[in-house]
Formats: structure tokens, sequence, C-alpha cells
């Protein structure tokens, strides 16, 4: 039972990091035509967190299945 609730705790930090990776990409691409060039290092910034998110949640899912 532990293993199945760790691995769905990665399946919904993985979907999470994915939206929020979206979401930045999606201002980025915004603030490019507003050409606002704060804006667009934050939106960058945004999903630099995204992908360490993404890659901890990957993390704790291949740890799930090595417990095994």
């Amino acid at each position: 039972m532990k293993d199945y609730l760790l691995t769905e705790r990665a399946l919904l930090i993985l979907l999470v990091a994915f939206y929020i990776f979206y979401v930045g990409y999606l201002g980025q691409k915004f603030s490019e035509e507003l050409e606002s060039k704060k804006h667009r290092h934050l939106f960058i910034f945004q999903q630099v967190i995204a992908g360490v998110v993404i890659l901890y949640s990957l993390f704790l899912f291949y740890k799930s299945y090595l417990i095994k």
C-alpha cells in the first residue's frame, strides 16, 4: 500500500508540474508578443522550476518501483 501511495503522489506531482510548465510556456509566448523582457524571464524561471519538479516526480516514480 505504501508503494501505491508513492506512485499516485508522483503522478499527481508530475501532472501539476506539466501544467505549470505549460502555463510558463504560454506566458513566455505572450510576453514575447508584448515585448516584455521582465515577464519573459519570469516565465522562463517558472519553466525551470517546473522542470526540476518533473525530475523530482520521476525520481519518486522510479523509487516506488525500485522498492519492490
